[in-house]
């Protein structure tokens, strides 16, 4: 999830697993579903219309202000990036008193560079457990530490139900910069036009790339000049972190499968850590934005680099398909629900392929998807 100081990258977003069907079971037991699906229905007929709020002079200003930009972004989200923006999604509001709406739990063992799942109905395996209440997901990462694991807690500022049931829109949403919220927004619908169950990575790179493409088009569109300049610099920031964390994903593999006692191998892993963090300085002075201390300053470990890559390391390949697309993000949906309905190895090789050749292999390079 997008959006992310100390979080899943920059800007948080977690697909909350509100199973759409409770009787159907999983692994996390029928109580954790209950809970998931009571939070969320509690919370949507709590919520108020958003036009109701517009019109509402008890509600501030600057709410009604937010909450008319919402709308906007809304009709831009299905006019101009084929996004299923009806349906009920973000069309109530509710004060949850400035906490957040959900919280991930990320996890993986100290020394093997592999991600835990939770595997549910409807949605398949994903790479976090959702939570909707902090003390819950705090808890869980307590007994997940006990076991020995590293444990990554991570808030998030939106989550998607799939369509199950409408999501409202909540005032930690409101308070984010105008781009910050357009992505929040472009990244939870495109969770509702493609989703391949049980692929966490692929459903959240193709959603950032959504977000990433549709920001800029907003942005440009309505003549944001300098916001649009930040944007650019903060995403180049972005993906330059993406491949930072592959580098010392991959160095940290090498280092757990080292022969050594695992004394040895943890020694590695803390010096591997303090090197990653000495170039996201060097990186962050480069760049020009400090857009992830808070993430790369503070308890990076295992799950932490995982959770990231979660996000952001498949982006290039579906920005690779949407220029393939001439930009044209009704063909780039399409192409990419094909995608999602081939088994998990031929979709991980049609997406290694998507930047090896043609015109989108040369965009590539240049980065952007349009």
């Amino acid at each position: 999830m997008d959006g992310v100081a100390a979080m899943a990258g920059r800007r948080p977003s977690i697909v909350a697993a509100a199973a759409a069907a409770l009787a159907l079971g999983g692994c996390a037991g029928p109580l954790y579903y209950a809970r998931l699906a009571g939070g969320h229905l509690a919370r949507v007929a709590e919520a108020r219309p958003v036009e109701a709020a517009r019109a509402d002079p008890r509600v501030p200003e600057r709410v009604r202000a937010r909450l008319a930009l919402v709308a906007e972004l809304r009709r831009f989200a299905a006019r101009e990036l084929a996004l299923p923006a009806d349906g009920g999604a973000y069309t109530r509001y509710l004060d949850l008193g400035g906490r957040w709406p959900a919280w991930a739990v990320f996890a993986a063992p100290r020394l093997r560079m592999a991600q835990l799942a939770w595997c549910h109905p409807v949605v398949g395996c994903l790479g976090y457990r959702g939570f909707l209440d902090e003390a819950r997901a705090r808890a869980f990462a307590r007994r997940l530490r006990a076991r020995g694991l590293d444990v990554h807690v991570a808030p998030a500022a939106a989550y998607s139900t799939l369509g199950w049931a409408g999501e409202p829109l909540t005032d930690s949403m409101l308070a984010w910069p105008e781009p910050e919220l357009a992505a929040l927004l472009f990244h939870e619908l495109a969770h509702r036009r493609v989703y391949a169950p049980g692929d966490t990575a692929f459903n959240e790179a193709y959603a950032t790339a959504v977000q990433r493409a549709g920001v800029r088009r907003w942005l440009a569109r309505r003549g944001r000049r300098v916001a649009l300049a930040r944007w650019a610099r903060e995403e180049a920031m972005a993906q330059a972190m993406a491949a930072l964390v592959a580098r010392y994903r991959r160095r940290l593999a090498a280092a757990y499968a080292a022969p050594g006692t695992a004394r040895a191998r943890l020694a590695a892993k803390r010096a591997l850590l303090r090197a990653l963090r000495a170039e996201y300085l060097r990186l962050r002075a480069r760049l020009g934005t400090d857009a992830y201390d808070a993430w790369a300053l503070s308890g990076l470990n295992n799950a932490k680099l995982l959770a990231f890559a979660t996000y952001r390391e498949r982006v290039p390949a579906f920005e690779c398909l949407l220029r393939a697309a001439g930009g044209d993000l009704r063909r780039f949906h399409a192409h990419v629900a094909r995608l999602a309905a081939l088994a998990p190895p031929a979709r991980a090789a049609a997406l290694d392929r998507a930047c090896l050749s043609g015109p989108a292999g040369a965009g590539a390079a240049r980065g952007g998807s349009g």
